[in-house]
């Protein structure tokens, strides 16, 4: 009887033992470290606001040179312009488009020349945009030429992708989406750029008129975009 007990206990034992081996080699397997290997590509983002186009307006008097169009990150100039005016009525215009080459969305926020807002300007505050170290400059053989041509000079910016081309602020600028392609107007923002001389109201006999050509010189305009969600 008590061989029978012996036999019993060893033979659970073994049964243990085996059970327990078992188990070690279930969990060894289990325990192999897992290697997931692969790659992935990110596409690079920009921030890219450029030009896309210029073109002078019919009754435009003719550009003396090519302005220089520059772009880096999110500011679009313009700059080094002239032409010149012999009698009144006559004026440069001209349409530049702008549009948005990069990742993000983006919304015309200022347009500055040097630290000076041109939205000041056309909410009237008190400065001027003709004249020495301004944005538009006079030059011509008599200096009281220059004077009295830059001092009846009217400068406009206006929207022209607006319902109605209106006079540019920063509320009526549209947000320019990215990832257009060439054709899409979403992504592009066309502004008209004129200045005209006008003569002047009070000279009725027309001794303010200039004897000979007056250069009117554009200098450098900035137009800046920030980041949109």
């Amino acid at each position: 009887m008590e061989n029978k007990k012996s036999l019993g206990a060893i033979g659970l034992v073994v049964i243990c033992l085996a059970i327990s081996a078992l188990f070690g080699i279930a969990y060894a397997a289990f325990s192999k470290t897992l290697t997931i290997s692969g790659s992935a590509t990110v596409s690079p983002t920009t921030w890219n606001i450029g030009w896309k186009s210029m073109t002078q307006n019919t009754g435009s008097v003719a550009i003396n040179n090519i302005p220089n169009i520059t772009a880096s990150a999110g500011t679009a100039s313009i700059s080094g312009w002239s032409t010149t005016f012999t009698r009144p009525d006559q004026k440069i215009s001209f349409d530049i488009t702008v549009k948005n080459y990069g990742s993000f969305n983006a919304k015309l926020t200022d347009v500055k020349f040097g630290e000076s807002s041109i939205f000041q300007y056309f909410a009237g505050s008190q400065f001027n945009l003709v004249g020495d170290g301004k944005l538009i400059s006079c030059s011509a053989t008599d200096s009281t030429d220059a004077l009295n041509v830059c001092s009846n000079l009217s400068v406009s910016v206006t929207n022209q992708s607006a319902s109605t081309p209106v006079a540019l602020e920063a509320s009526n600028a549209k947000t320019l989406s990215n990832g257009c392609g060439e054709s899409d107007s979403d992504c592009t923002e066309t502004y008209r750029i004129e200045v005209e001389y006008r003569q002047a109201e009070k000279d009725t006999t027309g001794s303010q008129l200039p004897t000979g050509p007056v250069t009117i010189t554009f200098g450098q305009m900035d137009f800046i975009y920030t980041q949109q969600n």
